[in-house]
């Protein structure tokens, strides 16, 4: 391993991170679990007895850093951690083909997950909505209100800094347009910064936190009238 992590390029520090460190966690991880993946690197849940599992290259850079703040590592990690919890909370929740959300839902949904996935359905264009996973962008959204509001708990006592509740915001978007995820590794180091871009706008403008700390205009693209929230 010899290639140097740079602050400036969480692409490649993610991709070397990950190649340094998932044989050591894989070996590790293995004698008491299935992985459900070769070469995973988020977090996740098993069934059998709903624990949550990382693999050790997620506590290295860029995913972790010593020198990040409590908001900072919320915004990332706890995002990471926030997004599987929520994806394993509705695990059993008969999803639709998402082809099927593109008609109009019906305004009685049956559960939450789908009401908030009807709302996504009428908010996200049809050319987005045949690239985009609308599970996924819904436990996305789910994860980063978990997240925010599990920090937000953690300042028993302390006064709410508007600056370090931006450094949350901020930590997530950089991770996210810096393509640390499985898929992006899994690609090739292949992204699209746009998509990304688009991602994260998708994910936090329908988070309260994020309009309030920001002061985003009401009805405006970053904090719609109606947000697609459970």
């Amino acid at each position: 391993f010899q290639n140097k992590l740079s602050a400036d390029n969480y692409l490649i520090n993610a991709y070397y991170s990950m190649k340094a460190k998932f044989l050591t966690s894989l070996k590790a991880t293995s004698r008491r679990y299935e992985l459900p993946g070769f070469f995973t690197f988020q977090p996740h849940i098993f069934d059998k007895n709903l624990t949550v599992v990382m693999t050790s290259g997620l506590l290295h850079p860029p995913f972790l850093n010593t020198s990040q703040i409590m908001p900072e590592k919320y915004g990332i990690l706890g995002w990471l951690l926030g997004r599987q919890i929520m994806s394993a909370v509705f695990r059993n929740e008969h999803v639709q083909n998402q082809s099927e959300y593109q008609s109009k839902c019906s305004p009685n949904a049956s559960t939450p997950l789908r009401t908030q996935l009807c709302c996504l359905s009428e908010q996200v264009n049809s050319e987005r909505l045949q690239k985009e996973n609308l599970e996924q962008l819904s436990a996305g959204i789910n994860g980063l209100m978990l997240s925010f509001e599990t920090y937000k708990r953690s300042l028993t006592g302390t006064r709410e800094s508007l600056n370090e509740m931006k450094l949350f915001f901020s930590a997530f978007a950089k991770m996210v347009c810096g393509g640390l995820s499985s898929q992006i590794v899994d690609d090739d180091l292949r992204s699209s910064i746009q998509v990304y871009k688009s991602s994260v706008n998708d994910v936090v403008k329908h988070s309260q936190g994020f309009s309030e700390t920001y002061q985003c205009k009401s009805g405006s693209a970053m904090n719609p009238m109606r947000k697609c929230i459970i």
